[in-house]
């Protein structure tokens, strides 16, 4: 003879295995992480990966274009993208910073550092197309424009954080 079971407020408690199930509705946010056993052998194409990609150059900037990330997971989502600079601009010299993705910009307006970004100051690029799937290039295109003898920046750096899929 089977387990009992019993009717509540918060729904129905089966204290025995539920055979001929074919479904169950679990509501959104139901399972937690602690919920879930560290021993659950939880297959990786079901979990995202939070990255943090990097690049930078030491010295002058100098007009060029960097790949900072190859998309391996099935989808992903840019987050967040800043670029610094360890030394500012004099004058009128800039540095413009554009994030793209296979070619094509994927923020508002490229970041400028000048004069005013300080030295290691943080400007924050404003994302406008979030999503990339596999295989995507994302690149950073620095452009360089120096005014007269005013210095240009040194040390840029640039960081991308993305949330990715585990390659399917």
């Amino acid at each position: 003879m089977g387990q009992p079971v019993r009717f509540g407020e918060d729904g129905i408690l089966v204290l025995g295995p539920i055979l001929g199930a074919t479904q169950i509705d679990i509501p959104a946010g139901e399972i937690v992480n602690a919920a879930i056993s560290a021993s659950a052998a939880i297959a990786a194409s079901k979990c995202q990966k939070g990255l943090a990609a990097h690049v930078s150059r030491s010295g002058t900037v100098v007009t060029e274009t960097l790949v900072i990330h190859v998309v391996k997971g099935a989808t992903g989502t840019l987050t967040h993208f800043t670029v610094s600079n360890v030394t500012a601009a004099a004058g009128a010299s800039t540095a413009t910073v554009d994030l793209q993705k296979n070619g094509v910009t994927v923020l508002s307006a490229a970041v400028t550092l000048n004069a005013a970004t300080g030295n290691l100051g943080e400007e924050v690029g404003i994302i406008s197309s979030a999503s990339v799937v596999d295989g995507d290039v994302l690149t950073v295109v620095i452009t360089a424009v120096q005014s007269g003898t005013d210095a240009l920046a040194t040390g840029v750096m640039a960081q991308l954080d993305l949330d990715e899929d585990y390659a399917a």
